[in-house]
């Protein structure tokens, strides 16, 4: 069984870790992977739950109207394993979200540029 743990980042590093994973659906599809994470002008701790993660739908890109890349909010992220983000939305309610297009804001967003650590995985997150 591979570890799974519920997503609560203990610092501005763990976001790091999310990075390259792929995203499956709360009903056990994979529905992308995490190609970028957007951070607000906030410090951790007060930016918990204001992040966007960029999701490449790789070859879903048709099903998601043609569009190669979708905007999760933090909040849709239920757990993280060494291979996989898990959100906690279906694969067709991830459809019917409508995050396609930047959020409400998004001047007020960069880029994360922290290590990424990939699939070693070798510390738990919250």
């Amino acid at each position: 069984m591979i570890p799974t743990v519920t997503w609560n980042p203990l610092s501005q590093e763990d976001y790091g870790l999310i990075t390259g994973k792929d995203v499956y659906s709360r009903d056990g599809v994979k529905v992308g992977a995490v190609t970028e994470i957007w951070q607000p002008e906030t410090e951790f701790p007060t930016s918990h739950g204001q992040h966007y993660f960029l999701m490449d739908p790789g070859l879903l890109n048709d099903w998601f109207g043609g569009h190669n890349q979708l905007y999760l909010p933090e909040g849709v992220i239920a757990s993280v394993a060494p291979d996989r983000v898990v959100v906690n939305l279906t694969k067709d309610q991830i459809k019917q979200a409508g995050w396609t297009e930047r959020p409400t804001g998004w001047d007020r967003y960069s880029r994360f540029e922290g290590a990424n650590v990939g699939p070693d995985f070798d510390r738990e997150i919250g």
